[in-house]
């Protein structure tokens, strides 16, 4: 069991909860020969797990991050979206299978980004 975030950190309960980037390519690389022992290629392997499509992360300069995060609430929430929520930035989910988050920057005064659909035409 594991999680990962965006910026490409991997976090694994058996390696008490810690950041390992090593032993995350060491398990893909384990698994991958295992697929190509069966005859499958990467993308069969991991094609079960490519659940949603998403954006790139889109960095937006902004002078009062906190400002910034409650304008956008604002504008989202008259657009009748199914939900927000704020876990880890801002979560608005939208009609038509498509979501996007938005979140303080840690190092920049910045927002940042990202929205993910069930559909690749709709990310």
């Amino acid at each position: 069991m594991f999680s990962c975030e965006n910026s490409g950190h991997f976090y694994f309960r058996d390696n008490f909860f810690a950041d390992s980037g090593v032993l995350c390519f060491m398990q893909i690389v384990s698994l991958f020969s295992k697929a190509l022992n069966e005859g499958h290629t990467f993308i069969d392997m991991s094609r079960e797990f490519m659940v949603y499509y998403q954006t790139e992360e889109k960095v937006v300069y902004v002078p009062d991050k906190t400002k910034g995060l409650e304008e956008v609430e604002q504008v989202y929430n008259k657009k009748m979206p199914l939900k927000m929520e704020w876990f880890d930035g801002l979560t608005v989910i939208m009609p038509g299978g498509y979501w996007f988050t938005v979140k303080d920057s840690v190092t920049e005064d910045a927002l940042k980004f990202v929205v993910e659909a069930e559909e690749r035409e709709v990310a």
